[in-house]
């Protein structure tokens, strides 16, 4: 199977090396020529492991013919990437934060077989050739368009122990589970530069994630208690882990805050929203690195 993974960030680099230590040989196409060289030089370096995967590197703008590409470049370069792919045949993952670009999976021909995802992994990019693996998770895909029995042949072919899969029956109730993880603790650890763990140990760090929990909940019309216990499950499990948008803010990136709050504020009133005031407080920090 011809895999491409579009995308070389800590996401990208994770999935080719776990791909690669499964057996597959994946093509992994990166947006500078130095990240290509030097993968197709020296390989991915994966740590803690110490492991370094012979990888293939291509510029995306080369971009060829492949079985299935697993797209894990941030939202907001989503169409850039819709309209190099509109010409290919073969599935499309996208494995996104947020949900805003739900909208965008119209540019796509109709023959596409599309699937949605999330990852629960967590990963952290070193530097253009090195991940560090932070925690072992597993990915999740769902059908949004095409042909089911091709996301369970690929789920026969590419899911094992170190490349585990699941397949989730409701794309929209999945997403929405990463989403509520994602609107609690990226923009309140960015906002004040913190580890994920703090949200749980500083009290008014944990007032502000439930009162986000609270909002977020109401909006998409799901179940807060249960929500949150998972939301506090996944904080303790990265305590120690930075949130990529902390990430994101620190060394001076654009975030992913439209794609995370973005969706759920066009479902609240605005006034005396903490949602709200979190995204113009995001906003204005990018603005003020600018």
């Amino acid at each position: 199977m011809r895999i491409g993974i579009i995308g070389g960030g800590a996401i990208g680099l994770l999935l080719a090396s776990l791909l690669s230590r499964s057996g597959q040989h994946p093509i992994l196409f990166v947006r500078s020529k130095e990240q290509k060289n030097q993968i197709n030089k020296n390989g991915i370096l994966y740590l803690p492991d110490q492991t370094t995967f012979k990888v293939q590197a291509e510029q995306i703008n080369d971009l060829n013919q492949m079985d299935i590409y697993i797209v894990c470049v941030k939202q907001h370069d989503i169409r850039s990437i819709n309209y190099k792919l509109k010409d290919f045949n073969g599935a499309v993952i996208y494995l996104q934060n947020g949900m805003g670009h739900i909208d965008l999976l119209s540019e796509l021909k109709t023959e596409h077989t599309i699937i949605l995802g999330t990852c629960e992994h967590g990963a952290k990019r070193k530097n253009q050739r090195t991940v560090i693996h932070t925690g072992r998770g597993k990915i999740n895909l769902a059908l949004y368009s095409g042909k089911q029995t091709l996301l369970m042949d690929y789920k026969k072919t590419l899911s094992n122990e170190a490349f585990p899969i699941e397949v989730a029956p409701d794309w929209e109730a999945m997403l929405v589970n990463k989403l509520l993880i994602n609107m609690v603790i990226n923009p309140i650890t960015a906002l004040f530069q913190v580890k994920n763990g703090d949200l749980l140990t500083n009290p008014h760090l944990h007032t502000l994630a439930k009162l986000v929990c609270k909002e977020a909940c109401t909006a998409l019309k799901v179940n807060e208690q249960k929500h949150w216990e998972r939301i506090v499950h996944i904080i303790e499990q990265t305590k120690e882990n930075d949130s990529s948008m902390k990430e994101d803010i620190s060394y001076n990136r654009k975030s992913e805050i439209e794609a995370i709050l973005g969706y759920v504020l066009n479902k609240i009133s605005l006034e005396s929203s903490v949602i709200h005031f979190l995204y113009l407080s995001i906003k204005a920090l990018e603005e003020q690195k600018e």
